[in-house]
């Protein structure tokens, strides 16, 4: 029998003997052995937590890793597979050294499209989808051709100047929730800084992060998730936290005025998208403006 979990990102299968997630092009193929237990958490999630020492693992894990499912149901049948599994095998003293982890081709190693070619190829899907879906409405609506396109044009418009704040803003803190529930300290030399004045106001500072993981795998220039603690300031070196499960989600610790500028952005990306939300509705029979 195999059980599935899949959520946030992640999918795990466990066939009773083995565990495989995969996450990001990222396999790893845990041992049952390897186990040292596996607990449920409200709302469909399930922490496996591995034997041993943690300062040991060298696989990009950590010493736990949470699994996210559709719903409470789904992890309870998930983790009771693998705990009647766990009571038929004993934990290996350091089930770390029993992980073995599969990593996607580095960037153009394999002559394929690079991180930023492929983030232009679903910018550009995701914008036909979306003028498809402007125009489907606009033809099945009560309004005339050219009233419906000159609105949902408009408004489509405003759907984006207030959608990609509420997109930035929801991925900040989420990447912010993920580095306070599972993050790990390490030191990051600061390697330069970003200025994005689409990630808020062009004063907002974005460091890049040099660090080196638990694991001993390296990363460069990583920009930070969460911006600079205050304008000019300089700094040679910071504590920053990293997920073990996706190494490149990094950020020095979350400010109080961080969350509050990130909150500030939002609230402004809401005018916008209200004013897309009546445009899309005066070209349904839902409002009759």
């Amino acid at each position: 029998m195999e059980t599935v979990l899949s959520g946030r990102g992640t999918r795990a299968r466990f066939d009773g003997t083995r565990l495989r997630i995969v996450r990001d092009g990222t396999t790893w193929t845990v041992p049952v052995q390897a186990i040292a237990s596996v607990e449920e958490s409200a709302g469909g999630a399930v922490r496996v937590v591995l034997a041993g020492d943690p300062s040991r693992a060298r696989h990009g894990l950590g010493g736990s890793v949470a699994l996210s499912g559709p719903n409470a149901r789904a992890a309870g049948a998930f983790a009771g597979h693998v705990r009647t599994a766990l009571g038929r095998v004993t934990p290996a003293a350091d089930g770390h050294a029993l992980v073995t982890v599969v990593r996607p081709e580095p960037a153009g190693a394999g002559g394929g499209l690079g991180g930023t070619a492929r983030r232009a190829v679903r910018v550009g899907a995701a914008l036909a989808g979306y003028a498809t879906l402007l125009a489907v409405i606009g033809v099945t609506g009560p309004r005339s051709t050219v009233t419906a396109a000159v609105s949902l044009s408009f408004g489509g418009l405003l759907g984006i100047l207030g959608g990609v704040p509420l997109w930035r803003v929801g991925r900040r803190f989420h990447a912010m929730a993920v580095l306070r529930r599972r993050g790990i300290g390490v030191v990051a030399r600061i390697d330069g800084r970003v200025k994005i004045w689409s990630k808020g106001a062009s004063l907002w500072e974005f460091p890049c992060l040099s660090y080196t993981t638990v694991d001993g795998e390296k990363y460069a220039r990583v920009p930070s998730r969460v911006s600079m603690w205050a304008w000019g300031e300089v700094r040679p070196t910071v504590e920053i936290l990293y997920d073990p499960e996706f190494p490149r989600r990094a950020g020095v610790p979350p400010t109080v005025g961080f969350a509050l500028r990130s909150v500030v952005l939002g609230l402004l990306g809401l005018v916008p998208m209200f004013l897309f939300v009546l445009a899309v509705l005066a070209n349904t029979p839902l409002l009759d403006l």
